[in-house]
């Protein structure tokens, strides 16, 4: 950045510039792909990597000070079995991630998971969210907390087996706060696909999608 070697995380001043107090060791050769930032200050990071700060068990997630060192009470209590791509700090302070992941790690219980889970700020797995399906994990591209407290999640690709009574969900998918699949959330399609790469909530609550959209016939 500017000239200089940087981490995959880095802070920038209003002009541009590279603040160099802020150094995060993330491995270098690794990506971040989602982050977010508390309401204590505090960030959140997700992505490929596996070490933080000299850590070894930063396994694809980690909170970080704002100063950039690791903050270890998250990464002790908490580790995933493949990448996660989308990290979101709730209200409440719990973490909203989706990713590649199955299993979830977490006070020496391994959570089957399919890609979305919530955690406590310690990294304890809340229970009381719980997304089950057959998409398989590797799809989930983000999820965001919706103002009445849903979820929607989004996927880099469909499949016909997408489905929640009876209907075919194509890359979108509205979730309730106990992780059930909310059908009033009416995008089915009835041709066609698309593939959805991010989301975005507006202030009204609308729901701004990113992806490709492809119509048979």
């Amino acid at each position: 950045v500017n000239g200089s070697e940087s981490s995959p995380i880095v802070r920038l001043y209003a002009n541009g510039l590279l603040d160099p107090s802020f150094v995060a060791n993330v491995e270098s050769d690794r990506r971040v792909k989602s982050i977010d930032v508390q309401s204590d200050g505090k960030i959140i990071v997700g992505g490929t990597f596996r070490e933080v700060g000299g850590n070894l068990n930063a396994d694809y997630i980690a909170r970080i000070n704002p100063n950039g060192a690791l903050d270890p009470s998250l990464t002790a209590n908490v580790s995933f079995n493949n990448d996660v791509t989308s990290v979101e700090s709730l209200p409440d302070n719990r973490i909203l991630v989706g990713g590649d992941f199955t299993i979830v790690a977490s006070g020496g219980t391994d959570y089957s998971r399919d890609g979305i889970v919530i955690l406590h700020e310690n990294g304890s797995v809340d229970s009381s969210f719980n997304f089950s399906s057959d998409i398989p994990a590797s799809q989930v591209e983000r999820v965001r907390r919706l103002k009445d407290g849903k979820f929607i999640a989004v996927f880099n690709s469909y499949s016909s087996s997408i489905t929640s009574n009876n209907s075919i969900y194509r890359g979108v998918l509205l979730l309730n706060e106990d992780g059930s699949v909310d059908d009033s959330f009416d995008f089915l399609m009835s041709t066609g696909s698309f593939f959805t790469w991010d989301v975005e909530i507006a202030p009204d609550n609308n729901v701004f999608l990113v992806g490709k959209s492809m119509v048979n016939g």
